[in-house]
């Protein structure tokens, strides 16, 4: 009866329809561990995580910010309106206020800002950082050197054209963590 029942299952063949941002997702993944195993470039490295976060998730903005003494200024922009972005996402010192940028980067955690959350968050959520970005639904995740944030990596998109799940969310810090892994990287071969 075995083989009678593998013989049957042998000629049927299931068709499975691919998501192309997930086939997407999964071809710039595959290339970020390629690119951790041997020499890389840090931009590089960089360029290729916002370009899978801002891609494959579609995204309408992912920006990377480096924290200074005296503010988070943002260093690399995709997405629309890029230029006055660029401008505007700069905020304030790090030692005055916890605005929702140095807040993930105290608790080195990710967080995920929604409808939902909003209201837990208005406080961090500054009168700078609004014009900056609106009442979008953004990712937001700490970049790390040394175990020690650094920065951070931001993803919004906008409620009217597809909100986002969680499933977003868990492939963003996903993408996020080769930024990570790569910093470590780098600090160990240095101290070699």
């Amino acid at each position: 009866q075995p083989n009678e029942l593998m013989e049957e299952n042998a000629e049927v063949e299931v068709e499975v329809e691919i998501n192309p941002q997930y086939a997407l997702q999964l071809s710039i993944l595959r290339d970020l561990c390629l690119m951790l195993g041997e020499q890389f470039d840090l931009n590089t490295l960089l360029a290729t995580v916002m370009e899978g976060i801002h891609r494959s998730l579609n995204m309408q903005h992912t920006v990377f910010a480096l924290a200074g003494p005296k503010k988070i200024q943002a260093k690399h922009i995709i997405g629309k309106n890029r230029d006055v972005m660029l401008r505007r996402f700069n905020f304030g010192s790090r030692h005055t206020k916890l605005d929702i940028f140095n807040y993930v980067m105290q608790t080195n955690k990710p967080l995920w800002i929604s409808e939902n959350n909003r209201d837990e968050y208005s406080d961090r959520i500054t009168p700078e950082i609004l014009k900056c970005i609106g009442r979008t639904d953004f990712f937001v995740m700490p970049i790390r050197v040394g175990g020690v944030p650094k920065g951070i990596l931001y993803t919004d998109r906008n409620r009217n054209t597809q909100s986002i799940n969680e499933q977003d969310f868990q492939t963003f810090i996903h993408f996020c963590e080769h930024v990570n892994i790569g910093f470590k990287i780098l600090s160990q071969r240095k101290n070699i």
